[in-house]
């Protein structure tokens, strides 16, 4: 009884710890990823965003200059810093446009790290979340989700990245 223990809860700790520990975004590496296609709400968005990155040395933590399509021709440049908390053991996502500045907590749920915010809107509270995750192929996966009751959530959209040397 007990190795059956073991056997199952060593890979279930080892899949939450390397999800919060300060490695999880070495595979974030310096230069410019640039999105091969976006899906949002089922439509397929042909134009790109691009994240510029500087992982800071010394740190687990990165700067980030994000150029967003928001639609209309239009685009949002934004400065991001992600970084890991040592005090807490958790990531956190700080956001910075024209318009916002966001806190964005890393939080472990449903088998992987996600950064959550929580947003209101003409006077309704909805959720949001985003993860990020490397595929075998080395390009990362970035998805959104958006939940009414902070329990379901529906994918709002995600995006796949190529890092371009």
């Amino acid at each position: 009884m007990r190795i059956l223990f073991l056997v199952f809860i060593v890979p279930i700790f080892s899949q939450v710890y390397a999800q919060q520990s300060p490695k999880y975004f070495d595979f974030w590496k310096n230069g410019t990823w640039a999105s091969e296609i976006t899906i949002y709400n089922n439509d397929t968005i042909p134009e790109k965003d691009s994240f510029i990155v500087n992982k800071l040395k010394g740190k687990n933590a990165f700067s980030e200059q994000w150029t967003i399509f928001v639609g209309d021709g239009q685009y949002v440049n934004a400065e991001v810093l992600r970084a890991y908390d040592n005090e807490t053991k958790t990531w956190k996502l700080f956001y910075v446009d024209d318009l916002n500045a966001q806190t964005w907590n890393g939080l472990f749920s449903d088998g992987q790290l996600f950064f959550r915010k929580t947003f209101t809107y003409n006077n309704k509270t909805f959720y949001s979340r985003q993860s990020w995750t490397l595929r075998p192929d080395g390009k990362v996966l970035r998805t959104i989700e958006r939940s009414e009751d902070n329990k379901t959530w529906k994918p709002r959209y995600w995006q796949l990245f190529k890092h371009n040397k």
